[in-house]
Protein backbone atom coordinates (compact mmCIF):
# COMPACT_ATOMS: atom_id res chain seq x y z
CA UNK A 1 0.00 0.00 0.00
CA UNK A 2 2.54 2.21 1.17
CA UNK A 3 4.72 1.37 -2.42
CA UNK A 4 1.36 2.27 -4.29
CA UNK A 5 0.92 5.87 -2.62
CA UNK A 6 4.53 6.46 -2.83
CA UNK A 7 4.62 5.47 -6.78
CA UNK A 8 1.16 7.51 -7.11
CA UNK A 9 3.02 10.99 -5.60
CA UNK A 10 6.26 10.66 -7.80
CA UNK A 11 3.34 10.40 -10.81
CA UNK A 12 1.84 12.94 -9.44
CA UNK A 13 4.87 15.42 -9.24
CA UNK A 14 6.14 14.57 -12.41
CA UNK A 15 2.53 15.31 -14.26
CA UNK A 16 2.40 19.18 -12.50
CA UNK A 17 6.38 19.86 -12.79
CA UNK A 18 6.05 18.79 -16.45
CA UNK A 19 3.59 20.05 -18.34
CA UNK A 20 3.87 18.93 -22.28
CA UNK A 21 2.06 20.00 -24.96
CA UNK A 22 1.01 18.21 -27.69
CA UNK A 23 -0.75 21.07 -29.82
CA UNK A 24 0.57 25.03 -31.01
CA UNK A 25 -1.37 27.05 -29.42
CA UNK A 26 -3.81 28.19 -32.23
CA UNK A 27 -3.99 31.93 -30.51
CA UNK A 28 -0.04 32.30 -31.23
CA UNK A 29 -0.63 30.95 -34.96
CA UNK A 30 -3.16 33.78 -35.77
CA UNK A 31 0.03 36.43 -35.35
CA UNK A 32 0.90 34.51 -38.47
CA UNK A 33 -1.59 33.56 -40.97
CA UNK A 34 0.07 32.23 -43.70
CA UNK A 35 -0.26 29.08 -45.91
CA UNK A 36 2.22 27.39 -47.84
CA UNK A 37 2.69 28.87 -51.61
CA UNK A 38 1.16 32.65 -50.36
CA UNK A 39 2.17 35.52 -52.13
CA UNK A 40 2.44 38.82 -50.06
CA UNK A 41 2.90 41.93 -51.29
CA UNK A 42 4.83 44.99 -49.87
CA UNK A 43 5.30 47.99 -50.75
CA UNK A 44 8.01 51.14 -49.81
CA UNK A 45 8.00 54.56 -49.37
CA UNK A 46 9.64 55.08 -52.56
CA UNK A 47 6.99 53.44 -54.85
CA UNK A 48 8.19 50.12 -54.95
CA UNK A 49 6.81 46.72 -54.80
CA UNK A 50 8.61 43.68 -54.42
CA UNK A 51 5.94 39.94 -53.57
CA UNK A 52 7.33 37.65 -51.19
CA UNK A 53 6.64 33.75 -51.50
CA UNK A 54 5.84 32.06 -48.44
CA UNK A 55 8.26 28.95 -48.98
CA UNK A 56 8.54 26.96 -44.96
CA UNK A 57 5.49 26.62 -43.04
CA UNK A 58 5.45 24.32 -40.59
CA UNK A 59 4.86 23.28 -36.43
CA UNK A 60 7.15 20.39 -34.85
CA UNK A 61 7.67 19.08 -31.56
CA UNK A 62 11.28 18.01 -31.39
CA UNK A 63 13.65 17.00 -28.58
CA UNK A 64 15.86 19.58 -27.21
CA UNK A 65 16.38 18.15 -23.33
CA UNK A 66 19.38 20.45 -22.95
CA UNK A 67 17.13 23.64 -22.70
CA UNK A 68 14.02 21.47 -20.92
CA UNK A 69 13.49 19.31 -18.22
CA UNK A 70 10.64 18.19 -20.20
CA UNK A 71 12.73 17.29 -23.02
CA UNK A 72 10.58 18.33 -26.40
CA UNK A 73 10.10 21.91 -27.64
CA UNK A 74 7.27 22.97 -29.74
CA UNK A 75 8.08 25.57 -33.05
CA UNK A 76 6.44 26.90 -35.36
CA UNK A 77 8.60 28.35 -38.41
CA UNK A 78 7.88 30.16 -41.00
CA UNK A 79 10.13 31.84 -44.31
CA UNK A 80 8.91 33.71 -47.13
CA UNK A 81 11.04 35.04 -49.74
CA UNK A 82 11.80 36.80 -53.18
CA UNK A 83 15.06 36.96 -55.59
CA UNK A 84 16.71 39.62 -53.61
CA UNK A 85 15.17 39.11 -49.92
CA UNK A 86 13.56 36.95 -47.54
CA UNK A 87 11.92 37.22 -43.55
CA UNK A 88 12.20 34.47 -41.25
CA UNK A 89 10.79 33.44 -38.37
CA UNK A 90 9.84 31.12 -35.30
CA UNK A 91 8.13 31.12 -32.38
CA UNK A 92 9.58 28.37 -29.66
CA UNK A 93 7.57 27.31 -26.80
CA UNK A 94 9.81 25.32 -23.94
CA UNK A 95 10.14 25.88 -20.29
CA UNK A 96 9.98 29.94 -19.72
CA UNK A 97 10.61 32.09 -21.18
CA UNK A 98 8.56 31.84 -24.41
CA UNK A 99 9.90 33.87 -27.14
CA UNK A 100 9.39 35.15 -30.91
CA UNK A 101 12.40 35.18 -33.19
CA UNK A 102 11.99 37.25 -36.37
CA UNK A 103 14.79 37.94 -39.05
CA UNK A 104 13.44 40.68 -41.27
CA UNK A 105 14.94 43.62 -43.40
CA UNK A 106 18.53 42.58 -42.29
CA UNK A 107 17.59 42.55 -38.35
CA UNK A 108 17.05 40.23 -36.12
CA UNK A 109 14.71 40.29 -33.37
CA UNK A 110 13.21 38.41 -30.34
CA UNK A 111 10.32 39.08 -28.80
CA UNK A 112 9.23 37.59 -25.20
CA UNK A 113 6.21 36.52 -25.28
CA UNK A 114 4.81 37.28 -21.59
CA UNK A 115 2.37 34.85 -19.71
CA UNK A 116 1.61 31.32 -20.54
CA UNK A 117 1.11 30.99 -24.34
CA UNK A 118 -1.28 27.82 -23.93
CA UNK A 119 -3.88 29.93 -21.45
CA UNK A 120 -7.16 31.24 -22.78
CA UNK A 121 -5.90 34.56 -22.20
CA UNK A 122 -2.73 34.63 -24.24
CA UNK A 123 -4.07 37.13 -26.73
CA UNK A 124 -5.43 39.79 -24.19
CA UNK A 125 -1.86 39.34 -22.70
CA UNK A 126 -0.09 39.78 -26.24
CA UNK A 127 -2.48 42.44 -27.89
CA UNK A 128 -2.95 42.28 -31.38
CA UNK A 129 -0.04 43.90 -32.42
CA UNK A 130 3.51 42.80 -31.56
CA UNK A 131 5.99 45.94 -32.23
CA UNK A 132 9.88 44.29 -32.43
CA UNK A 133 12.83 46.97 -32.25
CA UNK A 134 16.47 46.71 -32.10
CA UNK A 135 18.96 49.58 -32.53
CA UNK A 136 16.22 52.21 -34.04
CA UNK A 137 14.61 49.38 -36.54
CA UNK A 138 11.37 48.00 -36.02
CA UNK A 139 9.03 45.53 -37.47
CA UNK A 140 5.22 45.24 -36.66
CA UNK A 141 3.11 42.05 -36.71
CA UNK A 142 -1.01 42.30 -36.36
CA UNK A 143 -2.78 39.04 -35.68
CA UNK A 144 -4.65 37.79 -38.19
CA UNK A 145 -2.68 39.57 -40.62
CA UNK A 146 0.80 38.41 -39.88
CA UNK A 147 3.95 40.81 -40.44
CA UNK A 148 2.93 44.48 -41.70
CA UNK A 149 5.95 46.53 -41.84
CA UNK A 150 9.45 45.86 -41.55
CA UNK A 151 12.27 48.48 -41.69
CA UNK A 152 14.90 47.03 -44.65
CA UNK A 153 18.35 48.24 -43.64
CA UNK A 154 20.33 47.39 -46.67
CA UNK A 155 17.88 49.33 -48.79
CA UNK A 156 16.83 51.89 -46.58
CA UNK A 157 13.29 51.69 -47.06
CA UNK A 158 10.39 50.60 -44.55
CA UNK A 159 8.30 47.58 -46.33
CA UNK A 160 4.38 48.16 -45.96
CA UNK A 161 1.95 45.28 -46.52
CA UNK A 162 -0.56 45.79 -49.32
CA UNK A 163 -4.12 44.62 -48.13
Amino acid sequence: MKKMMFLSLILLMAIVSCRRHKAFPPALESYFPYSENQKLFYTNEKGDTTCMVVTELYIEEHSEPYCSKCGSVITMEFKAQNDSMYFYGFISLIESPYYLFLAAGGTHYVYNIPGDPFSDQIVSDIGDTIRLSKDGHEAVVVRNEGLVTFDDIQRNCTWKLVK
